[in-house]
């Protein structure tokens, strides 16, 4: 609106001018006899028409600009919005923190924004906190929208309590950032929720680590008490793909999607039902160190309340940002009616009561749907088991203490291995007394269970607060090619509140053998149904860089909705390094009839590693489909490398490139061109200082900033990437707090905001300053930044 006004506003001015010009040039036909101050007049004319269309043409929305008034009125912070910008605050509404009266407002009539405010730090900020899209108010609604005069909108537990904690800065397009995460779990330890749910997320790079992770596995579980659910990501349908913190890290809940026979015809008007399962998108397990990395399934769509500013009364969305909220609002439910009833709950108990009683969906990985009704019948019936309320951390020695076994290379999928495994009780944080107490009485009498006979374990285990190890063998040499999971139970032999740990076994077993040269694959009459996966596992060849994927489809005259999903798993890195997703249709025909249609697709891989082609027929996609696969292997290497990419240094001279192509002869089309020049900067600036109130975390250690000052200069107009590849690209898995990073131009204008992630941005001729923040407790380690 405030550009369409503009606008309005310019274009008049414009046409004013331009009339003013043409009646100088009709009072001044003879322009041999112009006066200095006549010469002047047209001169101001037109130079103040091509500023006007100048201005026009590059107007920059600089959003809302208001006047705010901050005072205390002797009790407490209060404030005042000019939300109309008369500069008239006397019938304005004085706003106090949110928390405080439970104020809002809204800016305008036209926009239907709602916001409210903070103020910290005795009166030095004022947040102006609102929306920074319809996602959070829709998973709320899944969860507690409560509508007593419309009861079928309501949500899974209407009318619980909801406390809002904006993580997403609006800056970023709702992004994440480790600020705001931080300041959440802070608040979460203050406030002692007694859930929470979180639907965000990334992927990681390690599982299960990471400041923010610890803060929430250690203050926010273990010791606040709060049952935490989150997300398990929508990058499925491969395998090892849930995300971070959700799929991750111990003690959290993790909720995958699933979608049931009532939601096709209610929510997604499908024209026939499908057969019920987790969505096809829903993220997998196991995690890179071997956990399940899901849960528990819920319910991952529905139709519900979004913000007034969409001018809409809901909305369908569906991912597992709503199984999420679905699940912690059957939490919900549970926890209320163990209140009512004076029953004890931690954490640790409710994760062991979900999955104990979750409905069998035929998951491979063993994951069941949320069944509230039996979850809360067994936490009754056990409510006595003290063995409940403790976790159990599983680490794997010969695995760089992984959380689970998870065979994914050749070598180890064609041999036997013997891994010790270590068991150690993990109690609620309480006060010393009562814990000690704890740990000293505990001591159970462990049956060990392998289902499988390529898994050997031993039978029994006497398991104290010390913790105990043992030794597992796992024979994978007979099994097929493809997928296996299984796991070895551990029941407590003087309880029926069983099993109390598992430790999840996965082996990935390529379909080819060590050294085995083929190069190509063919794969006839895949059926598939609405929602079928399949998965083949190939170990790259040797020189191996390119992958040439042909799919066709046979007997299907409708369009069939299709995902291929591959992912290769490298140390260290997150599975997004090397995933390659490709969202297609296939039917049997081409528009050219005399044509078969096919799918190609070429990618680049990594050599010598096993890659998961994971080929999926959509789950809302009907009919039956037969698809024939074709899977080429090829290497061209430039200087013999394997990813053709050439980085020259400043000293740098190339006179010849080596291209070769070991596997197989190759056409090449040959180009070269230089785009991108990287440069590498020192700070001209760094400081170290301490943030405030928000800033502190549970064990009182207050959070310092450190600000590296970058200075650069552009001849040309160019888009600019910032990376600092040490820290972009890490998050939930990050040893520091938060970054964030502000681009200013010459007059100390804000251009851009960056985050983790490194994007382009086209910037102009000029100088520019770049501030990187970072966050930590540890001035060590800022220090060494």
């Amino acid at each position: 609106e405030r550009k369409e006004k503009f606008e309005k506003m310019h274009h008049q001015l414009i046409t004013n001018v331009e009339n003013d010009i043409n009646n100088w040039e009709t009072n001044h036909k003879n322009k041999d006899n112009l006066t200095e101050e006549e010469i002047m007049e047209k001169d101001d004319l037109t130079n103040r028409l091509a500023v006007l269309k100048e201005l026009y043409k590059s107007f920059d929305e600089p959003g809302m600009i208001l006047d705010c008034v901050v005072f205390n009125d002797g009790n407490e912070w209060k404030a005042v919005i000019d939300i109309d910008g008369s500069g008239d605050l006397r019938n304005s509404t004085v706003l106090s923190n949110y928390n405080v009266k439970y104020q809002y407002l809204k800016f305008g009539n036209d926009d239907q924004l709602n916001f409210s405010i903070n103020i910290y730090d005795e009166g030095e900020t004022l947040s102006i906190v609102t929306v920074a899209g319809s996602h959070g108010t829709h998973v709320a609604a899944i969860a507690s929208a409560y509508y007593p005069d419309k009861p079928e909108q309501n949500g899974v537990a209407p009318g619980a309590q909801i406390v809002t904690l904006k993580i997403g800065d609006t800056r970023l397009g709702s992004m994440e950032t480790g600020a705001g995460l931080t300041r959440a779990a802070i608040c979460l330890s203050k406030l002692k929720c007694d859930l929470a749910n979180m639907s965000y997320g990334e992927g990681s790079f390690k599982a299960n680590v990471g400041s923010f992770c610890d803060l929430l596995r250690d203050k926010v579980v273990n010791e606040t008490g709060t049952i935490f659910v989150s997300s398990a990501g929508n990058n499925g349908p491969a395998l090892t793909t849930s995300g971070s913190p959700g799929g991750t890290t111990d003690g959290v809940i993790s909720v995958g999607a699933y979608v049931a026979s009532g939601m096709m015809e209610a929510e997604y008007s499908l024209l026939e039902k499908v057969p019920e399962r987790p969505y096809t998108w829903s993220s997998r397990g196991p995690t890179e160190d071997g956990d399940v990395g899901v849960t528990i399934y819920a319910p991952g769509g529905a139709i519900t309340s979004v913000p007034p500013y969409t001018l809409s009364s809901s909305q369908l969305m569906n991912g597992t940002s709503m199984s999420s909220p679905n699940c912690c609002g059957c939490l919900a439910l549970i926890v209320s009616a163990l209140k009512a009833n004076g029953i004890p709950f931690t954490p640790y108990r409710i994760i062991k009561a979900i999955q104990r009683t979750s409905k069998n969906i035929n998951n491979p990985m063993n994951v069941g749907l949320i069944q509230v009704e039996n979850a809360y019948n067994d936490l009754v019936n056990f409510k006595d088991d003290k063995s409940q309320d403790i976790s159990f951390k599983i680490e794997i020695t010969e695995c760089n203490n992984d959380r689970g076994i998870y065979i994914r290379d050749i070598v180890n999928a064609n041999k036997t291995t013997q891994y010790t495994i270590n068991v150690k009780p993990t109690f609620m944080k309480t006060e010393d007394k009562i814990l000690n107490q704890q740990r000293l009485e505990f001591e159970d009498k462990i049956a060990l269970i392998s289902t499988v006979g390529w898994v050997r374990c031993p039978k029994y285990l006497l398991l104290n607060n010390g913790g105990r190890s043992f030794s597992v063998q796992v024979n994978p040499t007979n099994l097929d090619s493809g997928f296996h999971f299984t796991e070895i139970l551990a029941y407590n032999t003087e309880s029926e509140a069983n099993p109390l740990f598992k430790i999840p076994i996965t082996v990935i077993k390529p379909e080819n053998k060590i050294d085995d040269s083929t190069l190509d694959y063919y794969y006839n009459n895949l059926k598939f149904g609405s929602g079928d996966i399949k998965r083949i596992f190939l170990n790259t060849p040797k020189n191996a860089n390119i992958i040439e994927v042909i799919l066709k489809s046979k007997s299907r005259d409708t369009n069939a909705r299709f995902t291929l999903h591959s992912i290769q798993l490298l140390k260290q890195k997150c599975y997004k390094t090397y995933e390659n997703e490709f969202a297609f249709s296939l039917n049997s025909t081409s528009l050219d009839e005399t044509q078969e249609q096919k799918f190609v697709k070429c990618y680049p891989i990594v050599p010598n590693t096993i890659i998961e082609l994971c080929l999926a027929q959509f789950w809302s996609s009907l009919g039956d489909s037969n698809v024939s696969l074709e899977v080429h292997f090829h290497s061209i290497l430039v200087n013999n490398s394997p990813y053709g990419d050439i980085v020259l240094k400043e000293s740098d001279f190339i006179d010849n490139l080596e291209i070769s192509a070991p596997l197989r002869k190759e056409g090449l089309n040959l180009s070269c061109s230089l785009n991108t020049l990287t440069r590498n900067i020192k700070p001209s600036e760094e400081l170290i200082t301490a943030m405030k109130s928000r800033d502190v975390l549970p064990d009182s250690k207050q959070i310092l900033q450190l600000v590296l000052t970058y200075e650069f200069k552009l001849s040309d107009s160019s888009s600019v990437t910032i990376r600092f590849p040490s820290l972009n690209n890490y998050i939930y898995d990050a040893a520091h707090e938060g970054l964030f990073i502000n681009i200013y131009d010459a007059n100390k204008k804000v251009v851009a905001y960056r985050d983790i992630f490194p994007k382009s941005e086209k910037l102009s001729k000029g100088e520019y300053t770049v501030k990187l923040q970072i966050l930590s407790k540890s001035i060590e380690l800022l220090e060494r930044i």
